[in-house]
């Protein structure tokens, strides 16, 4: 029983790491971008 409940833990924490992580790529792409047509 416990082992399930840290691979559940383990999978939530993978899941949100990849949601987290999308939005900060895109954030941080659009700030070079910007930064490049400030050129």
């Amino acid at each position: 029983m416990q082992s399930l409940i840290v691979g559940n833990y383990m999978e939530w924490i993978y899941r949100i790491y990849h949601i987290m992580q999308s939005p900060l790529i895109g954030i941080i792409n659009n700030k070079s971008k910007k930064r490049g047509a400030g050129k």
